[in-house]
């Protein structure tokens, strides 16, 4: 699942980084492996769903480092207690409690299928704008 509201804001505010992916389960160890690749050590991970009015929010996106820094470190990925862990948080319980207008009923099993797809996405900065780029 993407969402723009936390994860552009968490983009936006990385002005610094040198290297910059957008990440979720299901493109975990393609984003670990272009991370290991850029060569540049250490990645920092920035968990986008806590917010000062919600210090205790993000789990869902903490879990999700913590599966993408074992896939990167070539540990076990827990993908099914990763996945379990990811569907049965505050996150998932709030999306299914939303209207069936708002959230297709079956966003959180998209979600959390580990490593559905093979490629990272890495962002792009271009002029004032940012672009997610397939890698």
């Amino acid at each position: 699942m993407q969402r723009t509201s936390a994860g552009t804001q968490g983009a936006i505010a990385a002005k610094n980084a040198e290297r910059l992916f957008a990440s979720s389960l299901v493109c975990a160890s393609a984003t670990a492996k272009a991370v290991r690749d850029t060569g540049l050590g250490v990645p920092t991970y920035v968990i986008t769903g806590r917010f000062p009015d919600s210090p205790d929010g993000g789990e869902d996106d903490l879990i999700t480092a913590q599966l993408i820094e074992r896939a990167r470190l070539g540990d076990a990925l827990e993908s099914a207690a990763t996945r379990d862990a990811v569907a049965s948080s505050v996150w998932a319980q709030k999306m299914g409690k939303m209207d069936v207008n708002d959230v297709h009923q079956d966003d959180i099993a998209y979600s959390v299928d580990v490593d559905r797809f093979d490629f990272a996405m890495e962002v792009e900065r271009v002029d004032t704008r940012l672009r997610l780029v397939a890698r």
